[in-house]
């Protein structure tokens, strides 16, 4: 009677009702949108331009401009020479998500301005799960572009100087090709979500006022509690404040639901989405005690799955596919198209595991999930492989397989 009581102390209190509220990311996450890249390079376009629906002029673009210098002094030395916690204005705004230039393809961002009488020209790249469509795809956008000037409607933005951003939900993103004598990989800043939320999306937030945008500021960044599942979350202030509140008030609890006490499973279960938001934000946490910190890494950041006994963490289960995916092309297992076709995550789900590039040309917007292997030849046609996929889709891609390949199932396991 006593644990029960306990249970209606921590979901009846002030504490875990806030926590719950802000966890509920409303229809964003109805309509799974938040896992495209270009709904994300395009909140964030509509955030910087100068006549921006939130009401705030240039104080994006500004913070995202002094972000980019404070992540690359060295490289944004000489080129933004202006003190910019001064009062320095900005002007001649042109903010251009998908922007296709000729001969290069489609930058995710583009980002035109002027600091005085000099002009700028900012090239984003953003990958929220993705690598690189294309080898060399960095490389080849700044060879092209450091020899043009980008042009839009006949201005006047001749000897622009260009500074290049690699946005990545990754703390370490990576360009490709990775290699010591790569000299290109150092030339874009590398910024990540969590840096962008906490330099810029925030201070947005807090200032926003008089909003016609159909979806604030503070909602957007609710939202990122959805990427939970997929082993990569940025965590906002607001976030972190509400889970250290539940840490300090009712420590105990958290204790007994991690050492999974049958008076708390039921609990835990019907809240397993909150739980997972809960302990990923304290496993990062200092004010957390070393024993609950132990638990909790052992709860929600050990392994996932395992295939020919390699242990799969949860930010590693992508990785598990492709590795699968080869080995049932290598092993003779897959041998045609009509073959891959049949491999799924889900019955009810639109995601293939694996798909062709005429596949890929005809996925739309969903293009951004799907990572083009060249090592991954069928049919002698190269495969794009499915980014992400959460724990359910890779249990449900390995039911899939083992399924079509029964032999598979001594060789693959999913916690």
């Amino acid at each position: 009677m006593e644990k029960f009581e306990n249970i209606l102390r921590l979901k009846n209190s002030k504490e875990w009702i806030e926590f719950d509220r802000y966890c509920n990311t409303g229809f964003l996450e109805q309509i799974d949108f938040f896992r495209y890249e270009d709904m994300h390079t395009n909140f964030l376009a509509s955030l910087l331009k100068e006549n921006n629906v939130f009401g705030l002029g240039t104080k994006p673009l500004k913070l995202f401009i002094e972000l980019l210098k404070v992540k690359d002094k060295n490289h944004l030395e000489n080129k933004l020479q202006q003190d910019l916690l001064s009062n320095y204005s900005v002007s001649n705004v042109h903010v251009i998500p998908q922007f296709y230039i000729k001969d290069v393809g489609r930058i995710d961002l583009l980002i035109k301005f002027n600091i005085g009488n000099n002009n700028y020209n900012i090239i984003l790249e953003n990958k929220l799960f993705s690598g690189e469509s294309s080898k060399d795809q960095t490389k080849r956008y700044k060879e092209y572009l450091d020899k043009v000037d980008i042009d839009i409607n006949n201005d006047d933005n001749k000897n622009a100087t260009k500074i290049y951003v690699f946005l990545s939900l990754d703390n370490n993103p990576k360009t490709n090709p990775i290699s010591a004598e790569d000299e290109y990989k150092d030339e874009y800043i590398r910024i990540d979500y969590q840096e962008l939320i906490s330099y810029v999306f925030e201070p947005c937030s807090y200032l926003e006022a008089n909003s016609l945008a159909s979806i604030s500021v503070e909602e957007y960044l609710k939202g990122f509690t959805y990427l939970c599942e997929f082993g990569y979350m940025p965590i906002t202030s607001t976030l972190s404040k509400l889970s250290v509140a539940i840490y300090n008030n009712y420590c105990d609890i958290l204790m007994n639901i991690l050492n999974a006490d049958n008076e708390y499973i039921e609990f835990y279960n019907n809240n397993i989405k909150q739980f997972k938001i809960l302990f990923t934000v304290l496993s990062k946490e200092d004010t957390t005690n070393s024993e609950l910190l132990g638990k909790i890494n052992r709860k929600i950041l050990g392994n996932v799955g395992k295939f020919r006994d390699i242990d799969y963490s949860c930010r590693k289960q992508t990785k598990m596919v492709r590795v699968i995916l080869k080995d049932l092309i290598d092993n003779g297992y897959l041998k045609t198209i009509e073959d891959l076709d049949e491999l799924k995550f889900s019955d009810n789900s639109s995601w293939k595991p694996a798909i062709t590039e005429e596949q890929y040309k005809a996925v739309g917007n969903k293009q951004s999930n799907y990572t083009k292997d060249d090592d991954l030849i069928l049919e002698s046609k190269t495969l794009y492989y499915s980014y992400p996929v959460s724990n359910e889709e890779l249990k449900g891609f390995v039911e899939c397989v083992i399924k079509k390949y029964p032999n598979y199932k001594k060789l693959i396991e999913v916690c």
